[in-house]
C-alpha cells in the first residue's frame, strides 16, 4: 500500500463582486514606499503597528473568502497584520516566508494573467526521486484569494507589463489549536 505521508494544504478561492469594489480600495494606496521593491506600504504599518487607512473596506471586501476558508478551516485565528505591495515592470519578491507559525493570505487585487504569474510556493523538502524542488505555482486570477501556511517559502516573479502593476494584499494570522 502507498501512502502519502506529507501534504501543506493551501486554499484558494475568490471574492465576490470584486469589480464592484475594485476602483475604491485601489484609490485608497497612497502611503506605499515607492524605495522598496517592490513597492510597498509594509515599513509603513505593519513594522510600526499602524492599521492603514484601508483595512476596514479591505475586510468587508474580505469576507466573502475569509467564510470560504472558515469552512474548511476549523482552527481560531486571529489577523496579526496586513499590507499592501505594488509590482511594477521587472520588479518582483525573492523567496522568503512569514515566520514559522500560523497561517498567510495573499489577494490578487490587480492581476493581468497574461504578464503577471500567481505566487510561486516552494515545498519544505524536495522529490524524493529527482532530488529537485517541490514547486507550485498558484493558477489564479484577479480577485482570487490564496490562504497558506506561513512557513511556506514564496515567491513573485518578475512583472512583465510595463502598463499595468500587479496589485496584491497580503496578511498574517495567528492560529490556536484547540485544547485537548
Amino acid at each position: 500500500m502507498l501512502n502519502d505521508i506529507f501534504t501543506i494544504s493551501i486554499f484558494q478561492t475568490t471574492v465576490k463582486d470584486w469589480q464592484d469594489h475594485k476602483s475604491e480600495l485601489l484609490s485608497m494606496l497612497d502611503e506605499v514606499d515607492v524605495s522598496c521593491n517592490p513597492q510597498s506600504d509594509y515599513g509603513t504599518h505593519h513594522q510600526k503597528k499602524i492599521k492603514p487607512k484601508y483595512t476596514q473596506k479591505l475586510m468587508k471586501v474580505l469576507d466573502s473568502a475569509f467564510c470560504d476558508f472558515e469552512d474548511v478551516f476549523p482552527y481560531y485565528y486571529e489577523i496579526k497584520n496586513l499590507w499592501c505591495q505594488r509590482y511594477k515592470s521587472d520588479q518582483y519578491h525573492e523567496i522568503h516566508n512569514h515566520g514559522a507559525l500560523g497561517y498567510s493570505m495573499v489577494f490578487y487585487a490587480q492581476f493581468d494573467k497574461d504578464n503577471h504569474t500567481g505566487t510561486k510556493f516552494i515545498a519544505p523538502f524536495n522529490n524524493w526521486l529527482t532530488g529537485n524542488p517541490i514547486i507550485h505555482t498558484a493558477d489564479v486570477d484577479e480577485g482570487d484569494v490564496v490562504f497558506f501556511p506561513s512557513m511556506l517559502l514564496h515567491q513573485c516573479l518578475p512583472v512583465k507589463n510595463k502598463d499595468k502593476d500587479r496589485i496584491i494584499f497580503s496578511l498574517n494570522m495567528n492560529v490556536e489549536l484547540p485544547k485537548s
